[in-house]
Formats: structure tokens, C-alpha cells, sequence
């Protein structure tokens, strides 16, 4: 393949990556004389062998981060309940006094924003400074570049 030749292979299907290396193999052989020459691609045989490894793992990883979401949701779910339960009698006192019922809704949902925001960019930064520590750390280990 024409540098770089990585690029070719980074495609996560491997009937594009066959594809486009026999279109390239075909177009070499064809100027040289296919009749004449045998021909052997032993990176297809390799690529075949490990074709479904890249599904499952991508499989795998989506069905990580739905777990992952769920619980998610379900910790703010909890947090939002159990402050609701802790500070009945608080909200029951500030409906006496006269705040209306979208006022307290208006409250819990600050409340609700102030567990998620944070929480929602101090998780990106974490991500961010993993998927870059990892990210590295795999270029060190196989020179393919990777973005983060």
C-alpha cells in the first residue's frame, strides 16, 4: 500500500480493508503482468483470522457504557430521592410559609443540577487526561496514532 500505510488498516471492517488492498494489489499486478506472477496476500490472512475480534470488543465496550449510563442514572435517581426524603419536613416547612409548588420544583431541580454538572465536568477532564495517558501509552506500544 502507498504510504501511509497504516491508514489502509485502520479501518475497523475488514471487508473494506480487503477491498481496498486487492484493488491496489490488482491494480500492481495487472501493470506487471498478472498471467506470469503468483500471488499471495498473507496480511488478508492475518486480517481474516482477527475480523471479528474488532465486533465484539466494539460490542463489548457499548454494552459497558450502557451499564455505565444506567448506573449513572440511576446514582442521581437515588441522591435526588433521598435528599426529596431527608428534607420532607424542610419542604413541607417552606410550603407553609408560602412558597408555590413550582418554586419547590424549581429547587429540586437546582438541587439536581448541582449534583450533575460538576459532576458531569469533572468526569469529561477525568476522561480526557485517561484517554490521553491511554492513548499514548498504546502509540509507545504499537507506533499507530491514535486520536484521543
Amino acid at each position: 500500500m502507498p504510504p501511509p500505510r497504516i491508514e489502509a488498516y485502520m479501518n475497523a471492517n475488514y471487508d473494506v480493508i480487503q477491498q481496498n488492498v486487492i484493488q491496489f494489489a490488482g491494480g500492481v499486478l495487472y501493470r506487471l503482468g498478472f498471467n506470469s506472477l503468483g500471488t499471495d496476500l498473507p496480511i488478508l490472512t492475518q486480517l481474516r483470522q482477527t475480523r471479528f475480534f474488532s465486533l465484539f470488543l466494539g460490542l463489548i465496550l457499548n454494552l459497558i457504557i450502557g451499564i455505565l449510563l444506567f448506573l449513572s442514572v440511576l446514582l442521581i435517581y437515588s441522591l435526588l430521592m433521598i435528599n426529596v426524603e431527608t428534607r420532607t419536613f424542610e419542604l413541607g416547612v417552606l410550603r407553609m410559609i408560602g412558597t408555590t409548588r413550582p418554586g419547590i420544583v424549581i429547587l429540586l431541580l437546582v438541587q439536581a443540577f448541582a449534583y450533575a454538572l460538576p459532576s458531569w465536568i469533572l468526569g469529561l477532564i477525568a476522561a480526557q487526561l485517561v484517554s490521553f495517558g491511554v492513548t499514548s501509552k498504546i502509540y509507545t506500544l504499537t507506533g499507530v496514532p491514535i486520536d484521543s
